[in-house]
């Protein structure tokens, strides 16, 4: 049934997280000797080198792995020289580490799309290639004593050399044909009608299903949806650890006494993560599929790779504004926001759920610019929300339970006497 995939697809979920979540904590505890195990990382990206160039330079072997081994190889180099280079000192430990896995994931995004873009398509080249080939001649009749004589002799050898040679024929015989060009063409045709018919029933899916039916739509395809995160789970082991670097450095505990590093976060961050999300702007908006040279991925790399500096250009300009005198220093109000940030977040899958979704208010597939007005008044919302609430009980609902089950009792809830506004405090 499909409530039965729901929850098939949540204990997935959840049991890969707490996967993640023991790879970071054995990554993190081991002894500082583990750095000589990164050595092995340096070796694989030589390997993987090696490889990439015996398939661009050796004959008759398949194309297709050159591409990969050609980034791979490099990056994971690299990485293990990097890892190796600057493991110590162990309080930066989590942050280099952090640091490196989101730009490699980034890095392997951008290297294969400008790969893919600038080298030829296979299936051009495999028509080039054939359109090059000399027409094929019949060959010239032979005498036809020549015939009988070859008839002859073969029908006198035919049953020994098939003898000795069954296994062989028998082999050849379970192998594949090659596919022709224009089988492969036809494939990749395939692929695009498939992609397309897919989105089509996505769309109707979410504009016209019930509930139930989008549950059992989105359940069905739960695996082919976590695979194709694969990459972003590892960006986001980075963002993890990284949160984890903030929390434990003290730097969150104490951020009056770290002004001058937050002051640096925006400075350096919010240009270079702005200014990389403009750059992929410039080079392209949207995707169609099938077009290896519209810059897409290329795009969505530097899309990803200035979404760190700019995140962290964000806290840190956020901290500043908060111990600003003046007007800057009212950013404050989005405080009582920050301490109900579980609640708000389940809030706005709820609400946009019921808004745009077939089965609620049917308004999936709104425009950009209106997008933006529908999370202006969200957002505002949830500032007057919270500052209701907190002026009434002590936490969020949610962050509520969540304290409750951590802690394995019932904490107090509502304020007694509450005041009229919530008071906001600066962590």
């Amino acid at each position: 049934s499909a409530l039965f995939l729901a929850l098939v697809g949540l204990a997935v979920a959840e049991a890969t997280q707490v996967v993640g979540v023991l790879l970071v904590f054995t990554l993190l505890v081991g002894p500082a000797a583990a750095a000589q195990r990164l050595t092995t990382t340096m070796r694989s990206g030589v390997a993987l080198s090696v490889a990439a160039a015996v398939f661009w330079f050796a004959p008759h072997v398949p194309p297709e792995p050159r591409m990969p081994l050609s980034v791979f190889g490099p990056l994971l180099f690299i990485t293990g020289w990097l890892s190796w280079k600057y493991w110590q000192p162990a309080e930066k430990r989590s942050l280099r580490m952090a640091v490196s896995i989101y730009i490699f994931a980034s890095a392997v995004m951008i290297c294969m799309s400008v790969a893919q873009y600038f080298m030829p398509d296979p299936l051009a080249t495999a028509d080039a290639a054939e359109a090059g080939k000399p027409a094929a001649t019949a060959p010239a009749a032979a005498p036809a004593t020549a015939v009988v004589t070859t008839a002859a002799a073969a029908a006198i050898t035919a049953p020994a050399t098939a003898a000795a040679a069954l296994p062989a024929s028998a082999a050849k015989a379970v192998e594949k044909p090659k596919k022709t060009v224009a089988e492969k063409r036809a494939e990749r045709e395939k692929r695009l009608l498939e992609q397309a018919e897919k989105k089509a029933e996505e769309i109707k899916m979410f504009t016209t299903g019930s509930y139930w039916q989008t549950v059992d739509w989105r359940a069905r395809r739960f695996l082919e949806k976590a695979a194709g995160d694969a990459g972003f789970a590892v960006a986001l082991v980075g963002m993890f650890l990284m949160g984890m670097w903030f929390v434990r450095s003290g730097v969150m505990e104490d951020t009056a006494k770290h002004l001058p590093f937050f002051h640096k976060l925006a400075l350096y961050g919010l240009p270079v993560g702005i200014g990389l999300g403009v750059l992929s702007g410039f080079i392209a908006v949207s995707h169609t599929p099938g077009d290896r040279y519209d810059g897409w991925g290329i795009a969505r790399g530097l899309v990803m790779l200035g979404n760190l500096p700019a995140c962290l250009g964000y806290v840190g300009l956020v901290v500043t504004l908060l111990h600003s005198p003046g007007a800057f220093s009212r950013i404050r109000v989005l405080a009582p926001l920050g301490r109900m940030a579980l609640t708000n977040y389940l809030l706005q899958s709820v609400v946009c759920a019921v808004f745009f979704y077939g089965f609620g208010l049917g308004h999936w597939g709104m425009g950009r610019a209106q997008q933006v007005v529908f999370v202006a008044v969200v957002y505002t919302a949830q500032i007057a929300f919270s500052h209701w609430w907190l002026a009434r009980f002590r936490y969020g609902p949610m962050e509520w339970l969540w304290r409750g089950f951590t802690y394995r009792q019932v904490p107090p809830l509502r304020i007694a006497n509450a005041p009229a506004a919530a008071p906001a405090q600066v962590a």
